[in-house]
C-alpha cells in the first residue's frame, strides 16, 4: 500500500516534463527547473547578507541565515544523539545525516574513483584537483585560478575595483591592507604626548628617553651591591659597573705581587704606585675596554703579564 508521499512522488515523476540541459535531470515544473539551474549549474550569489560578508544563491538560504543575527535567538532543536543543538530543524536533519547517518550523497564517477562527499562543492573540488590536476576556483574574469575560495575572492576584488580595507580615522578606503597601513603611518601617526610639557613624539623610544629627564628618580639604576649605592642613568652602565667593580675573579699585578679588587683597580695601580710604571698609556686604555667588554679575560694573570712587557719592552726602544 502507497503512502500518501510515496503517491505524489509517483504523480509528479509521471509530470516531469521539463529536462536539465546540462545533467538532464527531470522536473515537473519551469520554476523548479530554473531553481535547480541556478542553485547547481551556477556560480552566482545574488542575496547577500547585509551584516556580513556571505552570499548565498537562494533567497530562502539568506533567510535563515538572517536568523544566525538575532541576539535574543535560541538553539531549540537538540540532536538525540549527541549534545549539539541548532537553530532550524533544517540544519538539525543535515547534522543526523552527515554526522550520525555519515551520508555521503555526492560520488566521485571518474575510473577507478568512487570517493564520495558530503557536498557537491567538495566534489567539485576534487575533481578538479586530483582527477583534471588544476586549481578548482577559476575566475570567470580572467581565468586565473585558486586553490581556495578566499583566495579567488580576494582576487576578484582586482575586476571590481572593491576597496574593502577602511580607514577608521577619515573613511578613506583601499584594495589592500598594506596600503591601508601605509596611509595610517603617514596620515595618522601614533602620537605619544609628554603630560609635562606637551612635547610629542612618533617614535615610543623618543617619547621614553624624553620623560626621564622630568622624572630622573624613576628611571635610575642603583647598584646593590653591599656598602656601594652607586646610581646609573642606564641598565648597560650598571652592567658594566657591576662587571668591573664587584666582580668576585681579584687581579694580581706581576711586577710587584700585590693582590687587587677588580682589573680596574690592578691597572690605576700599574699606572701610580707600582714600581714597573708603564709608559704606553694608550694601550691601558684599549685593553681596558677590551676587558669591560668581554673581550679580555678578566683576572686573568697570563694577559696582565703580557700587556706589562710589552709596554715595558716600548719604554725600553723608545729610550735607546
Amino acid at each position: 500500500m502507497e503512502t500518501k508521499k510515496e503517491k505524489a512522488k509517483n504523480q509528479e515523476k509521471e509530470t516531469q516534463n521539463y529536462k536539465c540541459p546540462k545533467c538532464k535531470k527531470l522536473f515537473a515544473s519551469r520554476k523548479r527547473l530554473t531553481r535547480h539551474l541556478n542553485t547547481t549549474h551556477s556560480e552566482a550569489r545574488p542575496h547577500k547578507c547585509p551584516i556580513c560578508d556571505s552570499s548565498f544563491k537562494r533567497s530562502d538560504h539568506l533567510k535563515r541565515h538572517m536568523l544566525k543575527h538575532k541576539p535574543d535567538r535560541e538553539r531549540i532543536f537538540k540532536c538525540d544523539k549527541c549534545t549539539k543543538s541548532f537553530f532550524t530543524q533544517d540544519t538539525l536533519r543535515k547534522h543526523k545525516r552527515f554526522v550520525h547517518e555519515k551520508e555521503l550523497p555526492y560520488k566521485c564517477e571518474w575510473e577507478n574513483c568512487g570517493k564520495q562527499f558530503r557536498k557537491r562543492s567538495k566534489l567539485k573540488y576534487h575533481i578538479a584537483k586530483d582527477h583534471k590536476h588544476k586549481k578548482p576556483y577559476k575566475c570567470k574574469v580572467c581565468k586565473s585560478r585558486f586553490d581556495h575560495p578566499s583566495q579567488l575572492k580576494r582576487h576578484q576584488r582586482i575586476h571590481t575595483k572593491e576597496k574593502t580595507n577602511i580607514c577608521l580615522q577619515c573613511g578613506m578606503a583601499f584594495m589592500k591592507f598594506y596600503e591601508l597601513q601605509k596611509h595610517i603611518k603617514q596620515m595618522h601617526p601614533r602620537i605619544f604626548k609628554c603630560k609635562v610639557c606637551q612635547k610629542e613624539y612618533t617614535n615610543k623610544k623618543s617619547y621614553e628617553r624624553h620623560i626621564k629627564k622630568h622624572n630622573p628618580k624613576d628611571f635610575l639604576f642603583v647598584c646593590k651591591h653591599e656598602g656601594c649605592n652607586k646610581i646609573f642613568s642606564c641598565q648597560g652602565s650598571l652592567d658594566v659597573h657591576i662587571k668591573v667593580k664587584h666582580s668576585n675573579t681579584k687581579a694580581h699585578c706581576a711586577k710587584c705581587g700585590k693582590t687587587l679588587s677588580s682589573t680596574s683597580a690592578l691597572i690605576k695601580h700599574q699606572k701610580t704606585s707600582c714600581k714597573g710604571v708603564v709608559n704606553n698609556i694608550d694601550q691601558i686604555k684599549i685593553d681596558k675596554m677590551k676587558i669591560v667588554n668581554g673581550i679580555g679575560n678578566i683576572g686573568n694573570n697570563e694577559n696582565i703579564e703580557n700587556i706589562e712587557k710589552n709596554n715595558e719592552k716600548n719604554s725600553i726602544s723608545t729610550q735607546f
